[in-house]
C-alpha cells in the first residue's frame, strides 16, 4: 500500500494522522505544498487537509483511516 499525505504545517489533523502512522510503523510520504493541495482539492472536491492518496486514489482523512487502519 502506497500512502501519500498532503498536509500543511499548522494542521493539527495532519500531525495526528502522521503520528498515528508512525506509531504503527506504516510507511508514507508527506507533502507540504499548498499549490499541489489546491490542485487536488479542485479535482476531488476535498476541501480540507489532510488529503490522503492511497494507491493512486484520493480520500479525506476519515475515509483514508478506514482503509489504512
Amino acid at each position: 500500500m502506497e500512502i501519500t499525505i498532503y498536509g500543511l504545517e499548522h494542521c493539527s489533523q495532519c500531525k495526528m494522522l502522521k503520528r498515528k502512522l508512525e506509531e504503527k510503523n506504516i510507511e508514507f510520504f508527506y507533502i507540504e505544498d499548498e499549490e499541489t493541495i489546491m490542485k487536488i482539492a479542485e479535482k476531488t472536491g476535498i476541501m480540507s487537509v489532510p488529503i490522503v492518496e492511497i494507491d493512486g486514489k484520493v480520500y479525506n482523512k476519515t475515509n483514508a483511516e478506514k482503509i489504512i487502519f
